[in-house]
């Protein structure tokens, strides 16, 4: 969930160990949010448990999705794409619609090709399916991320949104790919 994690590791294990619970503590709270619209709002900005925000929207300045218009139109944009969205029969689904309602449309939110790479789009998406209870059947390549599957997999990724988890090394597998998102975001060589 980070284009920059605030931490590194060097194993899945020391993820699952030291950090795992607090992506659980944010994704449970966006599963108990009264309404999709509440939802949206909420993942359009970032927000998390006990009134903070994302630890990244600080780095993420050049990235419009986090800066308060940024927030408001890219709420209103998905809230457009509501039915769609909410008729995703998998996270999948959900990832493509919530990067179509940021990339289309009269308030264009950003280009094609910096929302397949965003970090912003996964996260939104994320967020927004903990409230539908969709979760990624992949693992989400944005710039973070894919820095961290090439330092893993000692080979060039580029061109590539996803990865399944038997991609990554077994130690990997017990790992959620949401799980395995922020910790190869956060994993050094």
């Amino acid at each position: 969930m980070s284009i920059n994690a605030p931490y590194k590791i060097s194993s899945p294990r020391e993820y699952l160990t030291d950090h795992a619970w607090k992506e659980e503590e944010e994704l449970l709270y966006y599963a108990r949010r009264e309404s999709f619209i509440q939802a949206v709002k909420y993942s359009t900005c970032g927000k998390m448990p006990y009134g903070t925000h994302s630890h990244f929207i600080g780095r993420a300045q050049s990235n419009d999705c986090w800066k308060p218009a940024g927030c408001a139109n890219a709420a209103r944009a998905i809230a457009r794409r509501g039915h769609q969205i909410q008729a995703a029969k998998n996270f999948h689904g959900l990832w493509l619609q919530v990067q179509m309602a940021l990339t289309s449309g009269p308030n264009q939110h950003m280009s094609a090709a910096s929302a397949a790479k965003s970090v912003c789009v996964f996260d939104i998406a994320l967020w927004i399916g903990s409230y539908l209870g969709l979760q990624p059947e992949y693992v989400y390549l944005h710039a973070g991320t894919l820095a961290g599957a090439e330092r893993l997999l000692g080979r060039s990724l580029k061109g590539c949104s996803h990865l399944r988890m038997s991609e990554l090394p077994e130690e990997w597998w017990s790992l959620r790919p949401y799980h395995a998102e922020t910790a190869l975001c956060a994993y050094k060589s």
